[in-house]
């Protein structure tokens, strides 16, 4: 652009007219990163909490209904066998 600004006598002009566009450039690079941070926070927070319900409390409730003599309800025996397998063998050690 500098090269047919300076080709055409007109470089002032297009000078400005670059300034304005990466001004304009600038400006939506900050307002596209403010409106995907709020987004990008509350997946990572979703994470945390899924995983902290996933490796506290759901072990947990299970030992809870296994110390009842209980069978677990549908929903949580799913999330009980999906746990890791170095959970399920540290817990089966523990009892024996």
């Amino acid at each position: 652009m500098v090269a047919a600004g300076e080709a055409s006598g007109t470089l002032e002009q297009v000078l400005a007219r670059l300034a304005d566009f990466m001004e304009g450039q600038s400006k939506l690079r900050g307002k596209v990163g403010a409106a995907l941070a709020y987004p990008a926070l509350m997946v990572v927070i979703g994470t945390v909490l899924i995983s902290v319900m996933m490796v506290v409390v759901v072990p947990k409730v299970t030992s809870i209904f296994t110390s009842l003599d209980r069978a677990l309800p549908g929903t949580r025996s799913c999330s009980s066998t999906c746990r890791p397998p170095c959970r399920r063998a540290r817990r089966s050690a523990g009892r024996s």
